[in-house]
């Protein structure tokens, strides 16, 4: 794991077993402030892969938040996350899809990034919005669903990923359902965008 040193490891992993039996808010509040002044984002990261469920204890993905995930190729972002912060989830090597379940609301702009092998992204029903360049710069990125929630693919959301992505989404039959994005990319979606009919 990337950025943290052998005694700050040794302290992660006494309190790896406190984690996973105990009161996971109160826990992870008091790890987080005894290590304060260190990076979160490789802490979240090694405590991720080493099976304790730390974002269940938070309400959002900051920026840095997960990062170079080395063992994990399947990230599950639990319900009560309802925002993934711009530059959350970025450059982690062995992450293949990421699965966000019913409840998280917003994506913000830039926020998963970089994953050099990731492949798919499952969107729920109850994300809100999407910002620009959400999921840019994911080259080995295939597949998305975008769900009836959103109305507007904002800018440059799949710049940097593969030329063969295939974005899925429900037919719509209303014409002010639609999916409306730039004028720029309409052609871009045009060529990329799958519709299906439930």
């Amino acid at each position: 794991m990337a950025n943290l040193d052998s005694d700050q490891i040794e302290i992660l992993k006494n309190y790896k077993q406190d984690l996973r039996r105990g009161n996971l808010s109160k826990l992870a509040q008091d790890l987080m402030t005894k290590i304060g002044s260190w990076d979160r984002g490789p802490i979240t990261s090694y405590l991720i892969e080493h099976g304790v469920n730390i974002l269940s204890a938070m309400t959002f993905i900051p920026s840095s938040g997960i990062v170079n995930l080395e063992k994990l190729p399947v990230l599950a972002i639990p319900r009560n996350i309802e925002t993934i912060r711009s530059q959350g989830i970025v450059d982690n090597p062995s992450l293949k899809e990421i699965l966000i379940e019913h409840g998280v609301e917003n994506i913000n702009s830039n926020a998963i990034v970089g994953n050099p092998n990731l492949t798919a992204i499952i969107l729920p029903p109850s994300i809100k919005t999407l910002g620009k360049e959400a999921f840019a710069n994911n080259p080995n990125l295939k597949e998305v669903f975008i769900p009836d929630s959103i109305k507007v693919l904002p800018k440059g959301l799949f710049s940097g990923c593969d030329d063969n992505i295939v974005v899925k989404a429900n037919f719509r039959e209303n014409k002010s359902d639609r999916l409306k994005c730039v004028e720029a990319e309409k052609d871009w979606y045009r060529a990329h965008l799958k519709w299906i009919k439930d």
